[in-house]
């Protein structure tokens, strides 16, 4: 026991004066990654929004079965395209990035591009209009009445090594284009198929028109 307890003693005395320092470790970890955490990028270039229709020629609104709307475009229609890029950082200072609108038909080729450049200082915004004819069309419209697909929009913005974030540095928007727009697109006809679904979803007003399906059991 006599020499058992000052060893014992010892032992004691040696945990306790380490824990300061294994306390002290830890809270310098918690408070670096708070730090970190409170810490935003001085420079943080983004496409914040890709919008089409936006001029003269407005975007035709297809209504979805679920309530929703879903833009589309005419071919051979001049259409205006807004690109929203943005510098989410907090720097005062100015700082240069260089931008581009990518249009691309979904098989993988692309049709145009449009580049420009700007000086933004942190939390100001810059809008890129673009007018342009697609030429060709691209859209889906399943079984259900849902309209999809389109040509693929791709804003992308590079404010070089001094980005501090570059997972928002692109946007891709898809823009269905149809091949020409008749009174008969989008009609009142219920649910024709028995599933549920209304599928023709406008809705029919007094004194107002509306393109009606029909048909018959051969």
């Amino acid at each position: 026991m006599r020499v058992l307890t000052p060893l014992l003693f010892c032992s004691m005395l040696l945990v306790t004066s380490m824990a300061p320092v294994f306390g002290g470790v830890n809270q310098l970890d918690l408070d670096n990654g708070s730090s970190a955490q409170a810490r935003s990028s001085l420079i943080d270039f983004e496409v914040t929004s890709i919008e089409f229709g936006t001029g003269a020629n407005q975007a035709m609104q297809w209504s979805q079965p679920d309530g929703s709307v879903q833009e589309y475009v005419i071919r051979g229609q001049e259409i205006q395209i807004e690109v929203t890029f943005t510098q989410a950082g907090t720097s005062s200072q100015p700082a240069y990035a260089e931008a581009s609108l990518q249009i691309w038909h979904p098989i993988g080729f692309m049709i145009d591009e449009f580049t420009s450049n700007m000086t933004l200082s942190g939390q100001q915004s810059v809008v890129q209009q673009i007018t342009w004819i697609p030429n060709m069309s691209h859209s889906v419209l399943d079984d259900q009445g849902v309209l999809n697909g389109g040509i693929q929009l791709t804003g992308m913005v590079d404010g070089g090594l001094a980005d501090d974030n570059q997972d928002n540095n692109q946007l891709t928007r898809l823009m269905p284009v149809a091949i020409w727009h008749d009174s008969m697109d989008n009609g009142f006809c219920g649910d024709t198929d028995g599933d549920g679904v209304n599928d023709c979803p406008n809705v029919p007003y007094a004194n107002e028109p509306v393109w009606v399906g029909g048909g018959y059991e051969a």
